[in-house]
């Protein structure tokens, strides 16, 4: 990792979203080809009653730049599904999400496995999870 992206993710802040978050998560995902844009109304859910598997990277002014959400699956309390990754143009190459997934799992320490699907167009992610 350069200098430059060191300092350039050292300034960004990873945490849970909040109800306030849905709309920029919403604008976020149809930014981010090939994912599927879900209804505004799921982000505002997975925001409020999901937040805790799920995280957000935002920068200095706020502008939220990556978005992992996750569920804890209902039959199998110690596996994280891992339903979208989204990564800003901007930061991608740079383990934006890598990072984001490994902030759900330092919150959630019961988990020990992660679960996931990913769409055959969908290159990044499955390099991503490939590792």
């Amino acid at each position: 990792m350069t200098i430059e992206v060191y300092n350039q993710l050292k300034n960004l802040n990873i945490s849970v979203p909040n109800l306030n978050d849905g709309q920029s998560i919403f604008e976020l995902i149809k930014r981010c080809e090939p994912l599927d844009l879900n209804s505004s109304y799921l982000y505002f859910i997975q925001s409020h009653f999901f937040n805790n598997t799920c995280a957000v990277l935002k920068n200095k002014s706020d502008q939220i730049q990556a978005f992992v959400s996750g569920f804890i699956k209902p039959n199998d309390h110690k596996t994280l599904f891992i339903w979208q990754v989204a990564v800003d143009e901007s930061m991608r190459g740079q383990g934006v999400a890598i990072r984001l997934i490994e902030f759900i799992l330092k919150n959630n320490p019961l988990i020990t496995h992660i679960e996931t699907t990913v769409t055959k167009n969908n290159q990044a992610s499955r390099k991503m999870f490939a590792t």
